[in-house]
């Protein structure tokens, strides 16, 4: 038996040979390398018969083994050369001039599709192939399995000391952080300052809504809508966050349209004797679709 794909036998005049390769291939191909003709067959060759290929003197000849086949019988004299293979194209590359010798095409094991990990050779020929593992895979740094995000059903912790913290959940998107009411402290520490302070004061906050109604063009060919406030706030500096339904998604569709004023807008302030009386709220391209509800935080 032959491991190989390609074999070269010397023959005997008169006495029938057979090649068996370890496996089965679509195709044979047979050089004669001898000065006669020789015959070539899948059952027992025997010359000019049906299923007799003849191979003249220094000629290839492809001859097809079929799905199962694995044997090719030989009969003449002297050497020769067969080939099998997964391919139906000629193996060898014909005579040179000056001498040149026929050429062999390295053979290698057929396989399989599939994913392979390969080496090639100096002149490009796919010599080795191994099928890819999932820890090759999982060595590149792709997971192993699918991977979820966990959200957190607590509550936001309120201002304190600065932490990365060890949770392995997310927050969600409509989560609202509790309002900070008392500060702790002493004069010694924090001078100018008494020793508590007490919760803020009502003029530090409130709620603005914002109806579609409520929005007009500009002479930018943007949308602006002016609040005006029922108490002025006596602050320069305000922090804005929208307060979100507890339906989801009606919070998406307020977080989208809070996305037109906070990612493709600005918010200005109308100043009178030091207090802050009104509030601009400028969409640049995109009216928001839905109304929202504005906090508004001043910051002293």
């Amino acid at each position: 038996m032959v491991n190989e794909q390609v074999t070269t036998v010397e023959l005997t005049a008169g006495t029938p040979q057979t090649i068996e390769f370890s496996g089965a291939y679509p195709y044979y191909w047979v050089n004669n390398m001898s000065g006669s003709e020789v015959y070539a067959a899948l059952s027992t060759p025997e010359a000019d018969s049906d299923g007799t290929y003849t191979v003249a003197a220094g000629s290839q000849l492809r001859i097809s083994g079929g799905a199962f086949n694995t044997k090719l019988n030989l009969l003449g004299s002297g050497k020769v050369q067969v080939i099998a293979s997964a391919i139906a194209s000629c193996p060898f590359k014909p005579a040179q001039g000056g001498g040149g010798e026929s050429y062999t095409h390295p053979a290698y094991t057929p396989r399989e599709s599939g994913l392979y990990k390969i080496s090639v050779d100096a002149l490009g020929h796919v010599n080795s192939a191994e099928k890819v593992t999932k820890k090759d895979i999982t060595d590149l740094g792709i997971p192993g399995s699918d991977t979820t995000i966990s959200f957190s059903d607590s509550s936001p912790k309120a201002s304190g000391t600065a932490s990365a913290g060890t949770s392995d959940k997310a927050a969600r998107g409509d989560h609202v952080h509790p309002l900070q009411e008392n500060v702790s402290g002493s004069s010694g520490s924090c001078t100018g300052n008494s020793a508590t302070a007490t919760k803020l004061s009502s003029d530090s906050y409130c709620e603005i809504t914002l109806n579609t109604s409520d929005w007009t063009t500009n002479s930018d060919g943007g949308y602006m809508c002016t609040k005006t406030l029922d108490n002025a706030m006596p602050y320069e500096n305000f922090n804005f966050d929208v307060v979100l339904s507890a339906d989801q998604a009606a919070a998406k569709l307020q977080i989208e349209a809070w996305n037109c004023v906070i990612a493709d807008g600005r918010i200005a302030q109308t100043t009178s004797n030091g207090s802050t009386t009104a509030f601009t709220f400028y969409a640049f391209t995109t009216q928001p679709s839905v109304a929202l509800t504005v906090a508004v935080q001043g910051v002293s």
